[in-house]
């Protein structure tokens, strides 16, 4: 039995990270390593999940990079052959792939074409599903459970008078896989929770406050927490849904906002 702190703890435990190279998923990826965990970073830019790589050996911690566009089954199933040709096992999988597809502003329903739509569904949808499929086939077979963790947001559970809609339904979207998920494969003791982040640090964040100083001053001042998330934050909650710690939570979803319980216009 796990006692005391050594229950937060995730020695030698295996993780995947998609979009591990930068932003949350790079925190999460840290996180998870500072807590014990040997990480194979998922990325789709070379440079920045070398770097996110070198990081993690740093800690001390084994660590590895696979470039792929998670989008595509055959690649997630060549990140789960190298995995396991590298580890041997896989005990922990984040989903964090997914964004607004280059989208700072919004975009009116009216406005939206059919091909934007597809894309930002596509882009926080099928790669969470994919990644899923995959890792949890093999959980299954190693017949000792695991921690799958979607990466949702705010935004898919208290929506803003106006933003990138098929972003919102995604992100909704990804809350109800993971309690669907949690009761399909909770027999096997794979457990399934969420992490549905307020506004935070991140690359795509950069770009909606450039040159925008008023903006990022105003909506910090909505938080209650009095500042934006890092990407650390979302990576400690992480590390406890992936350590026994979290036992018995499955099918659940947290939000890690600072406070923040609704969200609020892009002007």
């Amino acid at each position: 039995m796990v006692t005391g702190f050594r229950v937060y703890g995730l020695e030698d435990k295996v993780a995947i990270v998609t979009g591990g190279g930068s932003g949350i998923g790079g925190g999460i990826a840290v996180e998870l390593a500072k807590a014990g965990a040997n990480v194979i970073v998922v990325d789709i830019q070379p440079k920045v999940a070398e770097n996110m790589v070198n990081e993690l050996r740093a800690i001390g911690r084994k660590a590895m990079k696979v470039i792929v566009d998670v989008q595509e089954s055959e690649q997630v199933d060549n990140v789960v052959r190298r995995a396991l040709q590298e580890f041997g096992t896989i005990d922990i999988l984040v989903n964090n792939v997914g964004g607004l597809s280059g989208i700072d502003s919004q975009v009116p329903i009216w406005e939206m074409s059919e091909d934007l739509w597809d894309k930002v569904i596509r882009l926080n949808t099928r790669p969470t599903f994919l990644c899923t499929k995959a890792v949890a086939e093999v959980m299954i077979h190693q017949g000792k459970g695991g921690s799958i963790i979607n990466i949702s947001s705010l935004v898919g559970i208290a929506p803003p008078s106006s933003l990138c809609i098929p972003y919102g339904l995604a992100k909704a979207g990804i809350i109800n896989f993971t309690a669907t998920a949690a009761v399909d494969l909770g027999k096997y003791n794979i457990r399934v929770n969420a992490i549905a982040p307020g506004r935070t640090e991140t690359p795509m964040t950069a770009r909606m406050y450039h040159n925008r100083p008023k903006r990022r001053e105003a909506q910090v001042k909505l938080i209650p927490l009095g500042r934006i998330g890092k990407p650390e934050d979302i990576g400690r909650v992480a590390v406890f849904l992936a350590s026994d710690a979290a036992a018995y939570i499955s099918g659940h979803t947290i939000v890690v906002s600072g406070g923040l319980t609704h969200l609020y216009t892009f002007e």
